[in-house]
């Protein structure tokens, strides 16, 4: 597929090569566009070109308002409208940045938006897209989505507390904003053009990159605003879109029976393609500005949550006093801190029955508290005791003095 026209050429220096190339699509409603782009151009402050490709839109396209948003913006006008993973996968081979940022035009951008995505994909090379949480007016901010077994998405609706600020890899992450490494873009051959006009090409792009041993993660300490549908009008959206899951329905019917179908609630649904799911029982949310194991624990979470992104790690503290000093900085490690305000530590667990595959209890007292409530609640986890200071020599003392 080549282009028509290249109206014009990106005015930066020679040596002067941008980090990341945003791809936009575009198909009418040059506001959005240009809209889009100024709050882009605001509140970015990395080196970035900007390629737009025009889907022979009625309207005559964005053209000079395009141009005023970001000066040097790189304008490709099609014939015909191609859809918007041809139109991606068109931008993309002319991309000089190492990272791609596929952008909607009805997405808007705000003041630290880039920073947590560049922190996940600079700590971990097996992270190959990571996506910003997405707010939407009234409806819940998404955090991912997951695929069921009858081949529909599912959003993952941001939980309240600590959980806002954690990233965390996700079975798919909408291409309305995506930041992702070229380098596997251009391995996998862009998108599939065999979905026309939108949806269900980031989709089928998340279970390519899974099957090759990459992750896909939503960081929501970055949240922008997405008008969903405001591209596209709503009874043509609907056609494409059950157009198109039934195509993808078709494509990966093997893989897709065997996930789950989606039916087990926010938790089971969050965590349904996990690689393992690790609670870690301990007294309290780690001080690390104090000793008794604490900061050992915190480095333990911390190691953990980054080094294993497919798994999920989660910290049960019997105590939670200063947890709003100390849980957000493992929250934005990845770790998810338990939040049971309201209600008990074996209340919680309760709730969760059945859903971790390993428990780590850490020191001696919290094997004897939770021993019971583990076997009732996960018997099916492996259990790991973390004996973080052997306390057999003090109980026996303990036992003599009360005469035990």
């Amino acid at each position: 597929m080549t282009a028509s026209t290249l109206d014009r050429p990106v005015r930066q220096a020679p040596h002067e090569v941008p980090r990341i190339s945003v791809l936009m699509a575009v198909y009418g409603r040059a506001d959005l566009a240009v809209s889009a782009l100024s709050a882009l151009a605001e509140h970015t402050d990395v080196p970035f070109e900007v390629i737009v490709v025009d889907n022979a839109s009625p309207d005559g396209g964005a053209g000079d308002e395009l141009e005023s948003a970001v000066p040097g913006t790189r304008l490709i006008r099609l014939p015909l409208n191609v859809g918007f993973g041809s139109a991606i996968t068109l931008a993309a081979m002319h991309a000089r940045g190492e990272l791609l940022l596929m952008l909607n035009s009805d997405v808007i951008v705000g003041p630290g938006w880039l920073t947590p995505l560049l922190e996940v994909l600079e700590a971990s090379p097996d992270v190959a897209a990571v996506s910003p949480a997405l707010s939407g007016g009234e409806r819940a901010v998404e955090v991912g989505s997951v695929v069921t077994n009858d081949g529909h998405t599912r959003v993952i609706p941001q939980e309240p507390g600590w959980d806002r600020l954690r990233p965390r890899a996700v079975p798919y992450a909408s291409a309305a904003c995506l930041l992702m490494r070229r380098s596997v873009f251009s391995a996998l051959g862009g998108f599939d053009p065999v979905y026309p006009r939108g949806y269900y090409e980031d989709v089928e792009l998340a279970l390519e990159l899974r099957a090759r041993g990459h992750l896909v993660v939503c960081d929501p300490r970055s949240t922008v605003e997405h008008v969903r549908g405001a591209s596209t009008q709503r009874a043509r959206a609907i056609e494409i879109y059950e157009h198109n899951v039934g195509l993808f329905r078709q494509r990966w019917r093997d893989e897709l029976a065997r996930f789950a179908p989606g039916s087990g609630g926010v938790l089971r649904d969050r965590d349904s393609l996990t690689v393992d799911r690790i609670l870690v029982i301990d007294d309290r949310i780690p001080q690390i500005d104090r000793g008794s194991g604490d900061p050992r624990m915190a480095r333990l979470l911390t190691r953990m949550a980054q080094r294993f992104r497919a798994a999920s790690v989660t910290l049960l503290a019997r105590d939670q006093s200063h947890a709003d000093r100390y849980a957000p900085p493992l929250a934005e490690a990845g770790v998810e801190v338990a939040d049971w305000t309201g209600t008990t530590p074996e209340e919680w667990l309760a709730a969760r029955s059945g859903h971790y595959s390993a428990v780590v209890l850490s020191r001696p007292p919290n094997v004897r508290t939770f021993r019971p409530v583990i076997d009732r609640t996960q018997p099916q986890a492996i259990r790991v005791v973390d004996v973080e200071a052997i306390d057999a020599i003090r109980d026996m003392r303990k036992a003599r003095l009360l005469d035990l």
